[in-house]
């Protein structure tokens, strides 16, 4: 699995000494749910991902070339290190490549081939800068391809990260208690308001999107019972380009895709309807783009227990229904 970071020339001139890419947010009057943003897109990284550095204009840079032309890959899973301007770290690998030539964006993001980047092209089109935006492994493929096969291996150094501390979603972590943090350097892990009062609720959507990219495989369970594991999972996938967004896509080892749609909140029969339709939509958008049959693709909601059933609503829908409760700072889910 690739990922796309925004960076520039002084940016990479610092991974090249450190040996890690580390995660830049302004933090507004939301600082929780920019948090909350930053963990959803870390936890989808894995150890032996690929990170393809999209670089863009800096005042600073010399020759002002743009486009794609560096590879890293990832070394182990994103850490947290307090105190830090930039506390949130992706750990890379000793060796990356450079490719002998830029991948300009028009290129790259060329609009009338027959295989397009189309999370790279929904990601410039919708504007959405720094955020880390994961491919598909055909995107991957595809990336590569574009960027050619002639390159050069070089070296990063590295650094001691003694003082790293593991990203996680838990209630038994986390605060429920509001605190608005002014910069990334004042964050700390275990005062995080990203539950409610009672710790009985994600206080944002963004959380529960988190803890799912952070426990994928559990989830994969519930949805495809004798699946051999996850092939690929991807959050925040752009559904094209009109603005609103797929919550996670999971490919299996079997090759069948889930379509999942989050909700923190609890459905009624109305809502359930909406919610019901909007998911439908994503999977025929996610069909074409994995070319995958209508039979390979499961649509999922997952919402807060509700008290109202949905037997006889979805008895012959395709729709799968999930709940999830936190009770005594444990999150469980169940099947409807």
């Amino acid at each position: 699995m690739g990922h796309l970071i925004i960076s520039n020339c002084k940016s990479l001139l610092e991974i090249q000494k450190t040996g890690h890419i580390s995660i830049y947010a302004k933090l507004g009057k939301r600082s929780t749910k920019t948090i909350a943003d930053i963990f959803s897109d870390l936890l989808a990284i894995r150890k032996g991902d690929l990170i393809f550095l999209w670089i863009v204009k800096h005042r600073d840079c010399c020759d002002g070339e743009v486009g794609f032309k560096y590879v890293f890959r990832v070394k182990n899973k994103p850490f947290f290190l307090e105190g830090e301007k930039q506390p949130f770290v992706i750990p890379l690998e000793k060796k990356y490549s450079e490719h002998k030539n830029w991948l300009s964006e028009a290129v790259a993001l060329d609009l009338f081939e027959k295989k397009i980047l189309w999370n790279a092209i929904g990601k410039k089109s919708l504007g959405r800068g720094r955020a880390i935006t994961h491919q598909t492994p055909f995107e991957d493929k595809l990336l590569l391809n574009k960027m050619g096969r002639r390159y050069v291996r070089k070296d990063l150094k590295s650094e001691n990260y003694s003082k790293a501390k593991s990203i996680t979603i838990s209630p038994n972590i986390q605060s429920n208690k509001t605190n608005n943090y002014k910069n990334l350097k004042a964050v700390k892990l275990t005062k995080l308001p990203f539950f409610n009062k009672h710790k009985t609720n994600f206080s944002f959507e963004k959380v529960l999107e988190a803890y799912i990219m952070e426990n994928i495989e559990k989830i994969n369970k519930f949805i495809f019972p004798h699946t051999r594991g996850v092939s690929w999972a991807g959050n925040y996938s752009p559904y094209g380009v009109q603005g609103s967004n797929i919550d996670i896509i999971i490919l299996n080892k079997e090759n069948k895709v889930a379509v999942l749609e989050l909700k923190i909140n609890s459905l009624g029969s109305k809502s359930y309807d909406l919610v019901k339709q909007q998911v439908l939509g994503y999977c025929d958008f996610v069909g074409k783009a994995f070319s995958k049959k209508k039979k390979d693709l499961i649509p999922v909601i997952i919402s807060l227990k509700s008290k109202q059933s949905f037997s006889k609503i979805i008895k012959n829908e395709k729709v799968k229904l999930l709940y999830y409760q936190i009770e005594n700072n444990k999150i469980e889910f169940i099947k409807h």
